[in-house]
């Protein structure tokens, strides 16, 4: 039998099958996924084949607007950028806006935190993946290299999760700040021109390069656009800060996480 112990600043679960706790657990937090999704696109008649139509059709907007200005960019590098710079505004703008429902949209007692923290990460990953098939779907008609169709969809996803959990470290600030929202939306918005989304990090110059230099999303897209297109401006990364970044965002990612539980009591009408 569970067992749960409830205090003024945590609600602890001991369960009495940890295996069997667990499965129940991923159950749930696919249910909620999928209860997530069906929310989303409920008063559409394609469904969720429109997390897949709106990355596409966008990235074609922009592939169309910046090879008819001209813009000194190769069009398959640019479509990465824009595909990767789309995923890490919606995931950092969703990770810092956290407002967890505290029954997970399911009337039962309390669902468990960590399936809530499963869920996020299939939720993250989900959209990040549906983001990629159109991103991959074009490339290969730009005739980028086979292992894109593998490469694409892995960056993807480490480019999301990994701007989700900036967003979560970020999330206690908005929640306290609501204003904090606002900027966090803008930084989004400058790093579609600030990062190296729309030319490579060799294009660079000044503190615009430095800033890159540390900017995560340059180790995840230069790496994914030298698999495509045989690329290489990812021999300007510096490989120390790369290694020093997993476990940074590693660290993000648990402490994000790990809040979860303490978030949604602190902000429960029980306490």
């Amino acid at each position: 039998m569970n067992r749960r112990t409830i205090s003024n600043v945590s609600c602890i679960e001991y369960p009495s099958n940890s295996k069997e706790s667990f499965r129940i657990d991923v159950k749930i937090g696919k249910f909620i996924v999928k209860k997530r999704n069906l929310t989303n696109v409920k008063s559409y008649s394609l469904g969720t084949i429109w997390n897949i139509l709106n990355p596409l059709i966008i990235s074609l907007i922009y592939l169309f607007v910046f090879t008819v200005i001209k813009y000194n960019s190769e069009p398959g590098n640019l479509l990465i950028g824009i595909a990767m710079i789309r995923g890490l505004q919606q995931s950092l703008i969703y990770g810092a806006n956290s407002n967890l429902d505290f029954t997970a949209g399911m009337q039962i007692e309390r669902v468990r935190s960590r399936a809530i923290i499963i869920s996020e990460l299939l939720y993250v990953s989900h959209l990040s993946f549906q983001l990629s098939i159109g991103t991959v779907c074009v490339l290969l008609l730009l005739g980028s290299s086979y292992w894109a169709i593998l490469a694409i969809p892995v960056f993807c996803i480490l480019n999301c999760l990994t701007w989700y959990s900036i967003g979560r470290v970020l999330s206690p600030i908005v929640q306290r700040f609501p204003d904090f929202k606002k900027i966090v939306t803008y930084f989004g918005m400058l790093m579609f021109f600030g990062s190296t989304a729309l030319y490579p990090l060799s294009l660079t110059t000044g503190i615009h390069r430095q800033f890159n230099l540390l900017n995560p999303f340059s180790y995840i897209v230069e790496p994914a656009r030298a698999i495509s297109f045989g690329s290489d401006s990812y021999l300007e990364l510096i490989p120390i800060v790369g290694i020093i970044l997993i476990p940074l965002i590693a660290i993000f990612m648990f402490y994000g996480l790990s809040t979860i539980d303490k978030q949604r009591w602190k902000w429960s009408t029980w306490n």
